[in-house]
């Protein structure tokens, strides 16, 4: 006996104007001849194919669950960098502002000392007493605070001058 096919098509004589039409012929065929061919699969072969599919399922569902999890942690991953990326957004623009004035600071500084000296070293008239009294004044609060100004004046004033003021 050769090999038996896995499935074969059934052939069933189904149109009224067939001479057999009374009589119920079925005939068989590896391939499907017409469109209303039933289709048998060998019995073995169902099992085979069961089988395999159980096995797919299971495989699938692994899958389907590492996949889950890899997901969430992704989720959770991603989550975790856009809070870090939302802090490190803040902070630069934190130290950013915080250049920026210190920047300014100094360039008051500069522009204040500058002052000083042309006054006192170069003896430019251009520069009044009262003109630089207001910008080291200015500048002094703006550099040590409004109260940092006054606890130190007070302290020079009491003639504790000794360390030019350096706490």
């Amino acid at each position: 006996m050769g090999k038996v096919p896995e499935r074969i098509w059934l052939q069933i004589d189904t149109d009224p104007e067939s001479e057999w039409y009374d009589e119920i012929i079925v005939t068989w065929c590896a391939d499907q001849i017409n469109d209303d061919d039933i289709e048998y699969v060998l019995a073995t072969r169902i099992s085979e194919l069961e089988v395999e599919n159980a096995d797919l399922k299971e495989t699938i569902e692994i899958h389907d669950m590492n996949f889950t999890m890899l997901l969430e942690k992704s989720a959770i991953r991603a989550s975790e960098l856009k809070s870090d990326l939302e802090v490190e957004e803040k902070l630069t623009e934190y130290y950013a502002d915080k250049a920026e004035n210190l920047q300014a600071e100094n360039e008051r500084l500069l522009n204040a000392v500058k002052l000083a000296y042309r006054k006192h070293h170069l003896d430019d008239r251009s520069v009044g007493w009262e003109e630089l009294s207001d910008a080291l004044f200015n500048t002094l609060c703006d550099a040590m605070g409004d109260i940092g100004f006054d606890e130190w004046l007070k302290k020079q004033r009491k003639g504790c001058n000794d360390d030019l003021g350096n706490d």
